[in-house]
């Protein structure tokens, strides 16, 4: 029986060690129990759907589709897309489905991309998308 955690395999050795392999023990834990063990490469570049303003002045939500095998997301942003050293990280760890920036300058254009990642590692950065808060 293999078990995969959602981010390292310290946390799955030490329920393994209290649950004795007790398979309903560990499923209570919150690990995935599988008969076989299954290999998952980092996850597919994602896809950003729409950006429009968010609850408050002067923010944005941004709205993606979830990436298969991908655990966590971050959100970077740029006030120059094509200079790829200046992306700076903003939400990390971040959810596919609360993506919400607030506290932007008002009236200057920005760019956002969006990173799925999981234990494996970071996928490729979404293409960027440019955004002007009100």
């Amino acid at each position: 029986m293999f078990c995969s955690p959602t981010f390292n395999s310290v946390p799955l050795i030490l329920v393994n060690k209290v649950a004795k392999v007790d398979k309903a023990t560990i499923l209570l834990s919150g690990f995935d129990c599988n008969e076989e063990y299954t290999e998952h490469d980092v996850p597919e570049k994602p896809f950003i759907k729409r950006i429009e303003d968010g609850k408050t002045l002067q923010s944005a939500k941004i709205y993606a589709d979830a990436v298969l095998y991908a655990d966590r997301y971050k959100l970077e942003i740029n006030d120059n897309p094509t200079d790829n050293s200046s992306w700076k990280t903003v939400i990390d760890p971040a959810s596919v489905f609360k993506l919400e920036l607030g506290n932007l300058t008002r009236a200057v254009e920005v760019w956002f991309r969006i990173t799925a990642g999981n234990c494996h590692g970071w996928g490729i950065a979404s293409d960027a998308v440019g955004f002007i808060p009100r």
